[in-house]
């Protein structure tokens, strides 16, 4: 027992130990990347008389190269290779390149907001012609209605029109009947 217990102890020491020398790998990596990232930084900003300073300097093999410390280094309070005024050009760089990144996203943005909107308006367009199209057929179903009633009512009137003519006509003899009647009624009396 003891001895199967050791040896998932051993494997499980073993185990670990490939995991730490692995992750130191990555940690040295990732170190060294970030250095020489920081360094590229560096010597990429650097401008002016500082800069021209460095230029005309030879190299030496034997000594590293160190740049001179600048008045607005020194009286910045930080002691760092770049001075003060690349540091502001970087920040100023910075700012605006981000100002031109939310002008340029403002842009699209709005771009795509209009865009949007007339597709939207152009599909609320063909819904509102399909539909006018219809009222026009229903419309036009309603218009010949419409007409034929019209004529009917126009054949009505022309036909009242004569049935009045001979119903006055009919009234006209019926009231002579009467007058007739009447006067003969008091022919017969007297």
């Amino acid at each position: 027992m003891k001895k199967a217990t050791s040896e998932l102890e051993k494997a499980k020491q073993t185990k670990e130990r490939a995991l730490r020398n692995r992750n130191k790998r990555k940690y040295k990596r990732n170190k060294k990347g970030s250095k020489q990232l920081r360094k590229t930084f560096d010597h990429s900003f650097v401008h002016g008389k500082n800069y021209e300073q460095q230029q005309q300097q030879p190299r030496s093999s034997s000594s590293p190269r160190v740049p001179p410390a600048t008045a607005t280094a020194m009286y910045d309070g930080h002691s760092s290779t770049v001075p003060s005024f690349v540091r502001v050009r970087h920040a100023q760089n910075v700012w605006i390149k981000t100002y031109q990144n939310v002008v340029k996203w403002q842009y699209q943005h709005q771009l795509n907001y209009w865009k949007n909107c007339t597709v939207r308006l152009r599909a609320e367009n063909a819904r509102l012609r399909r539909r006018l199209a219809v009222q026009d057929s229903e419309d036009e179903e309603e218009e010949a209605q419409q007409r034929q009633r019209q004529a009917a009512a126009a054949e009505k009137d022309t036909a009242e029109a004569l049935l009045d003519e001979e119903f006055i006509a009919f009234m006209e003899v019926s009231a002579r009947h009467r007058l007739e009647r009447s006067r003969l009624k008091n022919e017969s009396v007297h």
